[in-house]
């Protein structure tokens, strides 16, 4: 069953709330499990933790920050 919205937070919290019989399984993006409980902690209604069990992973995505030349923020040189 597809269930697209809220930025994966709505599939997430079915799966998260289903029954845990092995017959549902979420394939998620990191933002439903990751960046969703982090920015928006007080509109997520499931705990990432402990709600949903990994099975494997099957992508990787490098995550880049960047920020303008002005910017306070710098790479501390290594």
């Amino acid at each position: 069953m597809n269930k697209p919205g809220g930025g994966a937070m709505i599939g997430t919290d079915f799966v998260a709330k289903s029954k845990k019989d092995g017959y549902t399984l979420l394939y998620a993006l990191s933002s439903g499990l990751i960046y969703n409980p982090a920015f928006n902690p007080g509109s997520v209604p499931y705990d990432p933790i402990r709600d949903v069990e990994p099975l494997g992973l099957h992508v990787s995505f490098p995550t880049v920050i960047s920020v303008q030349s002005e910017s306070p923020w710098k790479i501390s040189p290594r």
